[in-house]
């Protein structure tokens, strides 16, 4: 049996960190090791990219060509089955050859602690948060982003004969021109809408929600939410472009896992109960203040760890 090139063994790589990371039981830690795969070589980077892409046309694909009616969306194992045979550069859905619909698009990304503008050509802009991924492709018929990780303001330019579809793992939002960020979990995307007005849906549903300006829609995995704002409220989810950080309930992970992506400070939380723990504020998006919070707000201990972390433990 002939050997594997480094090509085709990083897109097998690719392909197993791709089902891993859409996988129910991802964690923190998962996404950790990812990233340092990640940052270990060109030619990883270059097959993430390419196998991502390949899973990107398969998706466009069940929009766009015919479905027999009890067909339903992959489950996890089917989906790390079609990224599997992705590697080939073969992609089969529904026993139909898929072909390529859309050009590969741009891929624009924000290592931590650093943001970034990306104007569109169609006028429109996009704001990247920290750590974040999004690829951007324009067709005569459709305006698509594809939010990979991170979070991302995006400030549509109007064109109803073109409408601009954002698209995560859990789900999609669609517009013909408006004013949203969305922000990308483990467990969910959460989208808030600053102006105009969007429809969602999560993967496999074909029922989309109406949401408008200071209301969000959270997608998670088989559940919808939507919430209202007040207009401070959702002014506060864009305050990291101010370098500030609002904090509204999230879990002591969520928020650690944020501060992480901000400032690139990693920290260890000992103890299920305390991650677990709901923390607010308004604060600036430094890993001090942030540990000043959590010391004097929540009463939890701060100290020192190996690898330059920081545990946060019960006081």
């Amino acid at each position: 049996m002939p050997r594997r090139t480094a090509k085709e063994k990083a897109e097998r790589e690719a392909a197993r960190w791709i089902a891993l990371l859409e996988g129910e039981d991802v964690t923190l830690k998962d996404h950790q090791r990812f990233r340092i795969w990640l940052a270990k070589s060109e030619l990883n980077r270059r097959a993430h990219e390419s196998v991502s892409r390949t899973w990107d046309t398969l998706d466009l694909a069940r929009g766009r060509v015919p479905i027999p009616a009890n067909d339903i969306p992959p489950s996890p194992d089917r989906r790390r089955l079609l990224v599997g045979l992705s590697v080939g550069g073969a992609v089969l859905a529904a026993g139909i050859a898929v072909p390529l619909l859309l050009p590969d698009g741009e891929v624009y990304a924000s290592t931590i602690a650093e943001h970034r503008v990306v104007d569109l050509p169609d006028g429109g802009k996009v704001t990247l948060s920290a750590d974040t991924r999004v690829r951007i492709t324009y067709s005569d018929e459709l305006r698509l982003a594809h939010l990979e990780r991170g979070e991302a303001l995006f400030e549509i330019a109007p064109d109803p004969a073109r409408p601009f579809v954002m698209k995560t793992k859990f789900g999609e939002v669609r517009t013909l021109g408006t004013s949203f960020v969305t922000r990308l979990s483990p467990d969910n995307a959460r989208t808030t809408v600053l102006s105009g007005v969007i429809e969602a849906s999560n993967r496999g549903s074909s029922t989309p929600q109406r949401v408008i300006a200071n209301e969000e829609i959270i997608l998670g995995r088989n559940q919808v939410e939507r919430v209202v704002l007040d207009a401070d409220a959702a002014a506060r989810r864009i305050a990291w472009r101010d370098g500030m950080l609002s904090f509204d309930g999230e879990t002591l992970v969520e928020a650690a896992r944020e501060i992480e992506r901000q400032t690139g400070q990693s920290f260890v939380i000992v103890g299920d109960e305390l991650r677990d723990l709901r923390v607010g504020g308004y604060i600036r998006a430094d890993a001090d203040a942030f540990v000043e919070m959590l010391t004097e707000t929540f009463q939890v201990e701060a100290r020192p760890s190996q690898n330059q972390t920081i545990e946060l433990r019960r006081n």
